[in-house]
């Protein structure tokens, strides 16, 4: 389950090399084009389809867990059943009284927050459904709907 602190077994704000690696969600190995860098992928639990895309990307930046990005995958939810392909009405009758956050010409973004991070969850005007959601600290600002990855890469 995907909640603003992330996932039970992947918490924001973890340093994840601190995580048994019989539970990890997320494998590391060096970045190509900078070896001194980790790359944490989640590959190793959860590998690309068949057209390349990941169930989820994980953000890790100074050593700890920012994000974790939802778009690929209607298998994950929150407590409430919420994921990817979750109409509109789902969202609203699921957080009562919700807000929308953020508007843009593809969406519109629904927040909910707590003491350990944020999660927002995009619906995206042409099918009316959750496309992303984004679990992330506090500390990270969110934007508008996006299916631009989070995780590192060499740019």
């Amino acid at each position: 389950m995907l909640s603003p602190g992330g996932f039970e077994q992947l918490p924001l704000g973890i340093d994840p090399s601190t995580i048994d690696p019989a539970i990890a969600l997320i494998s590391s190995a060096p970045l190509e084009c900078d070896p001194t860098v980790l790359d944490w992928s989640t590959d190793a639990i959860w590998p690309p389809n068949s057209d390349g895309h990941r169930p989820i990307s994980v953000a890790v930046r100074d050593g700890v867990v920012r994000g974790i990005q939802v778009v690929w995958s209607t298998e994950i939810k929150t407590a409430q059943g919420v994921g990817i392909g979750s109409t509109r009405q789902q969202v609203l009758n699921a957080y009562p009284g919700i807000p929308i956050a953020l508007s843009d010409p593809r969406g519109d973004v629904y927040i909910v927050q707590d003491d350990r991070g944020w999660m927002r969850m995009s619906v995206f005007y042409d099918t009316e459904a959750v496309g992303e959601m984004l679990a992330t600290t506090n500390d990270v600002a969110f934007y508008t709907p996006t299916f631009h990855p989070i995780g590192a890469s060499c740019m």
